[in-house]
């Protein structure tokens, strides 16, 4: 036999480079047993744990064309593979930053490599179609929806399927739902398990006590969680036994037991299909159930449809189907031997594969007669390889600007680094001057535009500080800074781009001369940050070799990492985020090694509230001010009778639990309960504040665990304030504070106990809000605060100290 015809009957297959839930691995191993050659390739490793044949230990959103690992790979893939199979709609060098969209695919097609893909669900799934189109979608669900409207991911993915057909030889859907958008998508089953590992267990399906209802959801939106515990927690207060497993963030190795204790597992409620969880849990002989939509169906195999032993069930018939099985449970047996034998006949990647080598030997042979051995093949390479090379060219030549742009980076760094030393002891005489002969130290807050910097620097002008906020951009908010470069910065970027680089070292050798004191939150400084989050090192080194005391402070999301929020319990913050690694450093190692960092150059360190969980060993000191005298009392003015009216203003609504509060305010309205709910978002400070005036009651927030600046600017208007506060020591007062702290559980319940108080009981609740916002979080109050922090940690002269403790000597 010719050695290019024992290629075509036993080809060498490799899948990559993503693999989503282990179905490409998984479904690599099956193809093994047909005598084929596959292995699997990704990028990295996700943190489910799933195994793979080859991990390029790349950083995801890193550049690929910078990766030796990956020129290797791709060495080893253009020298040997028969067929390349593609997974989650991407390709070697297509990228989710969209500047490079199936770039590799032409060199492939070149060499007469047959190259295929699976998409698996959000890699194509159009949103826009999918709300158009179903009654019930995971996208009308989904909290980046944005992303894939607004932010243009729906055109992206419509680029890739608009050259399926060019350049693929087969292409595969694992959800049905897919392949209303795909013309040339052949239905593919998971083949996410090895079935003869997840063998059933024994189980007492008639056990005393609570029906276990399992549901592991790797994001919340699109599987519908809420709705899930919302109907156990119906059936629950209806009196029905039965107990839910949230199973989140456990690596697949270790969760084996949970799933082989639970009774049934319920997957997703609004997606229209099963996924690989419910597979693994099928092949364990479980009863699932799931949303499945009916009109999908004509894409499976009919015989397929006919075995289905997924219970299908919507947000509606959920509790119903729930608790028919609970009084029911014989059924559950036979469902899941059902679905045993279902996984058996449809999801083993034997079976499975059978399929995918089918079409791989079937496309190799309709190509062109190829080399038969790695030199003939390198021999050709070379021949196109002068295309190839001009493809990946013109891709580097985008780049060229950013390469440029780094040179200069570099060239300014040097620049700054040059003049920083020439100007020092010039920067030294000048602060010596400021801080031992006149005893006024000059200090800066920024550059993060927050709306609480302008009075912390009025605070400190009450210390006898010449204190500027400065920033270089501003929020809807407020635009209330004393030194905004916003439009510098804006036009140096769009008409001397290459200068940004000096820009931002020319600002930050002015402020060495102008300032004494910094202070920054955690997450930027004057110089380009390191990172999503984080001070720049060698700004933070010139700061202290320069003399200048630094203290940086927490705002959230700058030092909120994941690990830490979960170990706070059921509720916290990271329940739904919408866009892990983004909204919040989230990385704990990260996060601990710039603050390692911080701690060695910075004066100190400081946090508040639920923020001193995230920040061990800093200084806990609220440094949230309110402008007392520009904010009027205004007070509840309830007279009994109208609805109480609500006012919630989320900025991130995924974050402060909206759903919860809307929840109970359409529960009670539906009991007879009236209340007018008002919901703003990124609304600028003074109309939020005119809007408070009509209003009873602030709902801050039900899933952080603390207070936010919004609730203190209702107390200080004289309103109630509703929150959930993790801790009451968290509270300057103790338990005196008198925001009303609602478990997210009980918002419902702490409505109607207002609504059922008289009208007198509630302006006295405003009153002290009022009163307690004078006495702690007023600027005076705030800037005594600051005055004790400087005395036990700024090592000023004698004279500033003198002055410091006088300031907060007084009453």
């Amino acid at each position: 036999m010719k050695s290019n015809e024992f290629k075509r009957l036993e080809p060498r297959v490799f899948h990559g480079p993503y693999d989503v839930g282990g179905n490409a691995y998984y479904l690599s191993r099956g193809e093994r047993t047909h005598k084929v050659l596959s292995e699997t390739i990704v990028y990295f490793k996700q943190w489910f744990g799933y195994p793979c044949d080859i991990d390029l230990q790349m950083k995801p959103g890193s550049d690929p064309l910078l990766s030796l690992r990956w020129w290797a790979m791709m060495a080893k893939v253009l020298l040997t593979a028969d067929v390349v199979h593609f997974n989650f709609g991407g390709s070697f060098l297509t990228d989710f930053t969209r500047k490079r969209v199936l770039a590799d695919l032409p060199l492939l097609k070149e060499l007469g490599i047959a190259t295929f893909v699976t998409f698996q669900g959000c890699d194509s799934r159009i949103s826009t179609y999918a709300l158009s189109e179903f009654n019930i979608n995971a996208c009308a669900n989904c909290r980046s929806k944005d992303l894939c409207g607004d932010a243009g991911y729906n055109f992206f993915k419509q680029e890739i399927l608009a050259q399926v057909g060019r350049y693929f030889d087969g292409v595969f859907a694992l959800n049905p739902d897919l392949m209303h958008n795909i013309e040339e998508a052949r239905f593919l089953p998971y083949s996410n398990c090895d079935i003869d590992a997840w063998r059933p267990p024994h189980h007492d399906w008639s056990h005393p006590g609570p029906l276990r209802v399992l549901h592991a959801p790797t994001w919340r939106e699109l599987k519908g969680t809420d709705y899930i515990i919302a109907a156990v927690e119906k059936l629950r207060a209806e009196g029905e036994d039965i107990q839910l497993d949230l199973v989140e963030n456990i690596p697949h190795n270790q969760v084996r037991r949970l799933y082989e204790s639970c009774d049934i597992l319920v997957d997703q409620v609004l997606v229209g299909w099963y996924g690989g969880l419910a597979v693994e849990l099928m092949a364990l002989g479980k009863p699932v159930m799931a949303y499945i939509r009916a009109d999908d169906l004509k894409f499976i195999p009919a015989d397929m449809a006919k075995d289905l032993p997924v219970i299908s069930v919507t947000v509606d018939s959920l509790a119903d189907e729930l608790r028919r099985l609970i009084h029911d449970r014989h059924q559950l047996s036979r469902i899941g031997a059902a679905s045993r034998l279902f996984v058996e006949q449809w999801h083993d990647p034997v079976k499975v594969a059978k399929t995918t080598v089918t079409a791989y030997k079937q496309a190799i042979i309709s190509k062109p007669i190829r080399p038969s051995g790695i030199f003939e093949r390198a021999e050709r390479l070379v021949k196109i390889a002068i295309r190839a090379f001009a493809n990946i060219g013109r891709l580097w030549l985008t780049g060229a600007k950013d390469r440029v742009y780094g040179f200069l980076e570099q060239l300014s760094k040097l620049t700054v680094q040059v003049l920083f030393w020439i100007c020092l002891p010039f920067i030294r005489i000048v602060s010596f001057v400021r801080l031992f002969l006149l005893g006024t130290p000059s200090s800066l807050w920024g550059v993060t535009p927050i709306l609480t910097i302008p009075l912390l620097s009025t605070a400190d002008k009450l210390l006898g500080f010449n204190s500027k906020t400065f920033v270089y951009t501003t929020y809807h908010i407020t635009k209330n800074f004393d030194i905004s470069l916003q439009q510098w910065v804006e036009r140096t970027a769009r008409y001397l781009p290459f200068l940004l680089p000096f820009f931002y070292r020319a600002a930050f050798l002015y402020c060495l001369f102008r300032f004494d004191v910094f202070h920054f939150f955690y997450d930027q400084g004057i110089l380009p940050r390191e990172g999503r989050f984080g001070i720049n090192k060698d700004e933070l080194i010139k700061l202290r070799v320069a003399g200048k005391r630094v203290y940086l402070y927490a705002y959230g999301a700058d030092v909120r990492t994941r690990s830490e929020t979960f170990n706070l319990g059921g509720y916290h913050c990271c329940l739904h985020c919408d866009r892990v690694m983004v909204n919040c450093i989230c990385d704990s190692e990260e996060a601990d090694r710039k603050q390692a960092f911080y701690r060695q150059y910075a004066t100190a360190l400081l946090a508040m509230g639920d923020m001193v969980k995230y920040v061990p060993d800093a200084i806990d000191l609220h440094y949230w001010p309110i402008d007392i005298q520009k904010i009027t009392y205004v007070g509840v003015k309830w007279d009994g009778h109208r609805p109480l009216r609500i006012l919630h203003a989320p900025n991130h609504a995924w974050a402060k639990g909206s759903w919860l509060l809307e929840k109970a305010v359409q529960e009670l309205a539906d009991e007879g309960v009236p209340f007018e709910l008002v919901k703003v978002s990124k609304m600028p400070n003074h109309e939020l504040m005119r809007l408070m005036d009509d209003i009873d009651i602030i709902a801050d927030q039900f899933l952080i665990g603390f207070y936010g600046y919004t609730a203190l600017e209702g107390m200080a208007k004289g309103k109630i304030v509703l929150c959930y506060i993790r801790d009451s020591i968290m509270l300057l007062g103790g338990n005196s504070c008198p925001i009303l702290q609602t478990h997210p559980e009980r918002i419902k319940q702490t409505l109607l106990r207002l609504v059922l108080s008289s009208p007198a009981y509630l302006e006295n609740l405003g009153l002290q809000s009022r009163n307690y916002v004078e006495h702690h979080h007023s600027v005076d109050a705030c800037s005594k605060r600051l005055g004790q922090l400087y005395l036990d940690t700024a090592g000023f002269s004698k004279k500033i100290n003198k002055k410091i403790m006088q300031r907060i000597s007084q009453n």
